[in-house]
């Protein structure tokens, strides 16, 4: 004869036991390969389905029709016979850094600040004026 009330009271002991409790209601541990390969197809659907934004000026959209590709001048070239220029810190990159209070002073020296306005400028115009969608966030 089998006493059922026996199972229940070691099962409760066990699942309520403190090294036990941890691993209640955890969550899926095991990916199969067939929901790995669904999600990376999902994402790259997802990538194929977003709208393309039109480049505003003064960039260009990078294609097969409009590649540019850019070389240092025959004088800047460190190949062929005339070896190319100087080698290390130009003479006002060098006064910069022996003066510099800072290492900002010396950053904006390389980068100056009206990139960044320029960039700023830029993305305000790209983000709020072109291609505006409206979006609600949960508060």
């Amino acid at each position: 004869m089998h006493d059922s009330l026996v199972d229940v009271k070691a099962q409760t002991d066990i699942v309520l036991n403190p090294v036990f409790v941890p691993y209640l209601n955890k969550g899926q541990s095991i990916a199969t390969i067939n929901e790995i390969f669904m999600k990376t197809e999902v994402r790259e659907w997802k990538k194929e389905q977003e709208p393309l934004r039109p480049v505003h000026k003064p960039w260009m959209e990078i294609n097969e029709e409009n590649n540019i590709k850019w070389e240092p001048t025959e004088a800047d070239a460190y190949d062929g016979s005339v070896g190319g220029g100087t080698v290390g810190p130009s003479s006002t990159m060098q006064q910069v850094v022996r003066t510099a209070d800072s290492l900002a002073t010396i950053f904006l020296f390389m980068i100056p600040i009206t990139f960044f306005d320029k960039v700023a400028a830029y993305t305000t115009k790209f983000c709020y004026e072109y291609w505006v969608v409206e979006k609600f966030g949960k508060d």
